[in-house]
């Protein structure tokens, strides 16, 4: 089920999370406030990926038993939020997704997902084309790891790219040089 955040949550959870992600900076710099994490990039706009929102869900779910959470504006003081609880999960995303893209919707970049037990986040800026997934190193050998290594974009990954002389390759290098060897 999706559920909306209360306001007052939702800058609860900004300031639980301002202590995470450095809200001064945007992607590709290096945001991330904790040393102790491994990185996987994607595509964005991850809201409007149905099949890879449903299994980030599904999996997060699955792996620590939570939902995920969704802040828009998320560093302003008019984020808002909604809540996915891991039920009704394809109905749950497809809602967050009507509700995203309609054009007098205010749920507006940089958009950050999460799970609200903090294992991982995920921040995607309205100025770059990659957004970043971070977790916690030391879940590197769970299930869950498996699942980012093969639906996102690894370090591995994202090595191989760079080698590329297109848009591509100067993308991620550009995210390389801030999360490669962090």
């Amino acid at each position: 089920m999706l559920y909306t955040i209360a306001p007052e949550e939702c800058q609860s959870f900004v300031r639980k999370l301002a202590r995470k992600i450095d809200i001064t900076s945007d992607l590709p710099a290096h945001i991330f406030l904790d040393q102790n994490l491994c990185y996987w990039f994607f595509e964005r706009s991850l809201l409007s990926d149905l099949d890879l929102l449903e299994s980030l869900l599904i999996e997060s779910h699955r792996q620590f038993s939570s939902g995920m959470g969704v802040l828009f504006s998320w560093g302003t003081r008019d984020c808002v939020g909604r809540f996915f609880d891991g039920r009704n999960t394809e109905e749950s995303v497809l809602e967050l997704q009507r509700q995203s893209f309609l054009s007098d919707t205010p749920l507006e970049m940089p958009h950050l997902v999460f799970s609200p037990t903090y294992e991982w986040l995920a921040y995607e800026s309205a100025f770059e084309e990659w957004g970043v997934l971070a977790m916690d190193r030391s879940l590197i050998n769970t299930d869950f790891a498996g699942y980012l290594n093969h639906e996102f974009i690894s370090i591995g990954e994202a090595w191989r790219l760079s080698k590329l002389e297109d848009f591509n390759g100067m993308l991620a290098r550009a995210f390389l040089h801030n999360y490669a060897c962090v």
